[in-house]
């Protein structure tokens, strides 16, 4: 994950624009290749899927998370608000103030690999946060980010771990894949899908069939079920995601056969 270019003055979140100059101007900047939160980048309006760069995305904040989890790291945020894309081609990075924490809940950011996943100092983005109050839309939509990129134990009220981690990929990649013409049409079609229960909008189901299948895989409401990072890294270059769901599921399989016959 490379560095992100004018880190002090940072990038502006999804909806942040107070007026129509400013939206107007923010268009301007994502279509000139100018640095935006990973939140605008996947809402943009009309936005189509283009599988190779949905994929790059999806790698990166993987990549990153891989590299979190190495030193016992639980990211916690990883969320597309909690990230910056700079186009043309796709680079992600943290927001710093975002990255990662550790079992006692502290900031832990500089426990990882500073080259595998350099962090981002947020300063636009926490303007951003402060006018939050003052635009209900960003307000909502930020607030049901939260909502979807909570995992069902958290919901439960337990810590986050390793695992809720890989529940927000998933997550992230139904985002990267399904796409809606407004704001409010994804509104709509996230209120009746149910992500904890991998409920997923018809259209992820036919359009990309490979990647909802490892989007519920990465989605299974039972922590211990999620494949584990240090294995998904090897693969997830591939984009092979019916492999990989198939030899997770052989792999649980004999794992339990052979816990079964050790009982």
């Amino acid at each position: 994950m490379e560095p992100s270019r004018g880190a002090a003055g940072g990038a502006r979140r999804w909806g942040e624009a107070e007026t129509e100059g400013d939206a107007a101007e923010e268009g301007r900047r994502a279509e000139d290749g100018g640095e935006v939160s990973l939140r605008e980048w996947l809402d943009r309006p009309g936005r189509a899927v283009e599988a190779a760069e949905c994929l790059h995305v999806f790698r990166q904040v993987a990549e990153a998370v891989a590299v979190a989890h190495a030193p016992g790291v639980v990211v916690g945020s990883a969320r597309p608000s909690c990230f910056v894309v700079s186009p043309p081609f796709a680079r992600v990075a943290f927001i710093e103030s975002a990255f990662g924490s550790d079992a006692s809940g502290s900031c832990s950011g500089s426990d990882a690999d500073p080259d595998a996943s350099p962090p981002r100092r947020g300063d636009g983005a926490g303007r951003g946060e402060e006018r939050a109050g003052k635009s209900f839309p960003l307000k909502s939509v930020l607030a049901m980010e939260l909502n979807w990129y909570t995992s069902p134990e958290e919901a439960d009220d337990s810590a986050a771990t390793f695992a809720s981690d890989v529940y927000r990929l998933g997550v992230l990649l139904f985002e990267l894949f399904c796409t809606f013409e407004t704001m409010e049409d994804k509104m709509r079609a996230m209120a009746t899908a149910n992500l904890r229960h991998r409920v997923l909008p018809p259209q992820l189901l036919l359009k990309w069939p490979k990647e909802a299948s490892f989007c519920q895989l990465l989605m299974h409401p039972v922590p211990e079920t999620r494949p584990k990072m240090s294995y998904m890294k090897s693969h997830i270059a591939s984009r092979d995601f019916e492999g990989i769901v198939q030899v997770w599921d052989v792999t649980r399989s004999q794992v339990f056969v052979e816990m079964r016959e050790h009982e």
